[in-house]
């Protein structure tokens, strides 16, 4: 009974006045369709302004969790669903009609420069002869930092000189977890082989810096745009068989899926690459052309523009 009252205080409160916001500012710039972003939970107010104009209304899909019971009602009110994976797609289809949900890839501007190693993150590190691998992004649970660091403990025993860094920081209250994990890199004895960047702003120059990407998940992702990023470098990369990586790596041509948490296969093919440079270049080469393939932002803009045209050409006609 509380958790009901709740919900109809919200909305009552809080989504309805937004509501009604959302759709004078509608009318007022003339808008012709709503598109809303990350999930419909937080989009129900723009989905209900575009409900009460009877404009048309896209709603992107980009976390991998389950429909709750108000966003499987309101999402009969979207006219189109975006979504960033298969795992998802196949979700959102046992409740919403096939027909109206599509896999749209995000993508990444390919940059048709020169990947080869800028040394600036280098020489400012003093690295010259060192192996590199990186795992790049905010440093909070589910990312897989702590089975990054375990596999460097193992991957040391055989290249003592292979130097981990971990560019990133926390955001938000992750701030207690980053502690964590400085702390367990401290405690395992494991402190001269990993390089905590912080937060950085030339990640391009330090993605061609390194030998290899190790992106180490232990929850399920939306589509991880720094893979995408990595394999656009020609990098080789390492990830987990899990929601989001798994659209995007092909495992042994592309780089390497292994298990969430098995920290021993993840030092292995981290070990595997480094002993192979001719292997991982053709796994990089590899990256870049999938990248070309399936993860261009050109081809990412284009079909979100043809779902458009589709919408607003059928309101034309119906108008």
């Amino acid at each position: 009974m509380i958790s009901f009252l709740t919900v109809v205080c919200d909305f009552l409160i809080r989504i309805l006045p937004s509501s009604f916001f959302i759709a004078y500012i509608i009318k007022k710039y003339e808008i012709n369709l709503v598109h809303v972003n990350t999930n419909i939970i937080s989009g129900i107010p723009a989905i209900i302004a575009g409900k009460i104009l009877g404009i048309p209304c896209i709603c992107h899909i980009r976390q991998t969790r389950r429909l709750i019971k108000r966003e499987r009602l309101f999402a009969q009110w979207v006219d189109e669903f975006i979504v960033l994976n298969k795992d998802v797609f196949k979700m959102l289809k046992q409740c919403i009609p096939e027909k109206k949900v599509h896999i749209i890839y995000d993508g990444v501007e390919l940059d048709k420069g020169n990947h080869t190693r800028k040394v600036n993150f280098i020489n400012e590190y003093k690295l010259n002869s060192s192996s590199l691998v990186g795992l790049i992004g905010r440093i909070v649970e589910g990312k897989g930092h702590k089975e990054f660091l375990m596999a460097s403990k193992e991957v040391k025993k055989r290249m003592p000189d292979v130097k981990f860094l971990i560019i990133g920081g926390a955001k938000g209250g992750n701030g207690g977890y980053y502690k964590e994990v400085k702390e367990f890199a401290k405690r395992e004895d494991l402190t001269k082989n990993i390089i905590f960047t912080g937060w950085r702003n030339d990640l391009k120059s330090i993605i061609a810096d390194v030998d290899l990407i190790v992106q180490p998940y232990t929850s399920p992702e939306g589509l991880p745009n720094i893979l995408l990023e990595a394999m656009a470098f020609n990098k080789p990369v390492i990830s987990t068989n899990i929601s989001g990586p798994t659209d995007i790596v092909i495992s042994g041509k592309t780089g390497f899926l292994v298990p969430p948490g098995d920290v021993q296969r993840l030092a292995e093919k981290i070990i595997y690459l480094l002993d192979n440079p001719n292997i991982a270049k053709t796994m990089g080469e590899n990256g870049r052309r999938r990248v070309e393939s399936l993860f261009d932002i050109k081809k990412n803009i284009k079909q979100i523009e043809e779902i458009y045209s589709g919408l607003l050409f059928k309101e034309i006609k119906q108008g």
